[in-house]
């Protein structure tokens, strides 16, 4: 009875490794999907949040500069 679970234990194993590699490939050869850069990219343009800090926003004497 054990020999047997136990077959019965590697062969569910197998098969759900099998199903998770299929599904992996699947999803990996999705083209449909857009990258981040290409979002960014078909957007024309990038917002970015930052804090205000000495080296990512100062106001000098030519005005506002930074990233």
């Amino acid at each position: 009875m054990r020999q047997l679970s136990e077959k019965i234990k590697r062969a569910r194993n197998r098969i759900l490794l099998v199903a998770m590699a299929m599904g992996l490939a699947l999803y990996l050869s999705s083209s449909s999907q857009m990258s981040d850069f290409e979002r960014i990219e078909s957007a024309g343009y990038l917002t970015m949040l930052t804090t205000p800090g000495p080296t990512t926003y100062f106001i000098d004497g030519r005005g506002e500069n930074g990233f």
